[in-house]
């Protein structure tokens, strides 16, 4: 399904800051980044972006980024819902992402806290949801199936600072 990883994959830059938030349904996605694929499957395709809440500065540049998305690819019949989390804990990480599942979510993208993560994505996988995971520290977000990584590896950039 390529419109799902493609649109995964628009949510995540625009959520990264790669889009103006200017960006609006009218305007095309800029040139010489992840574009949108026609959606051939005749349904809507949902994507949950589960993060946290937009009080705090750096979440609230990754809502404005999801509410582009979302404005973009409804040309695509796709759509993108910020999924809130309160509580900046992996259960509460998990259970956002078990509740997308069970509402009938074909993509979720969400920053893994640590390694709890794995058996989340594991399920999805499992149920054919396609996984996307940003800045992050769970090793096993890949070896659990997320189709791909988005962002510092705080690991790396930050493991010899402590």
């Amino acid at each position: 399904m390529k419109l799902t990883l493609s649109a995964i994959a628009l949510a995540l830059g625009v959520c990264s800051g790669l889009m103006t938030p200017a960006f609006s349904a009218d305007r095309d996605p800029i040139a010489g980044r992840t574009q949108p694929v026609a959606n051939t499957t005749g349904k809507t395709v949902k994507i949950g972006l589960i993060s946290f809440p937009e009080s705090n500065e750096f979440f609230s540049s990754v809502k404005v980024g999801s509410d582009a998305a979302a404005e973009v690819l409804k040309k695509f019949n796709a759509e993108v819902d910020y999924v809130t989390v309160n509580d900046f804990t992996q259960d509460a990480v998990n259970a956002a992402g078990r509740a997308t599942l069970l509402q009938g979510y074909d993509a979720i993208a969400f920053l893994p806290l640590d390694n709890g993560a794995c058996p989340l994505i594991k399920d999805a996988v499992k149920a054919s949801v396609k996984v996307a995971a940003f800045i992050t520290t769970a090793d096993c977000a890949k070896d659990s199936g997320a189709l791909f990584f988005h962002g510092e590896d705080l690991e790396t950039a930050w493991g010899q600072v402590a």
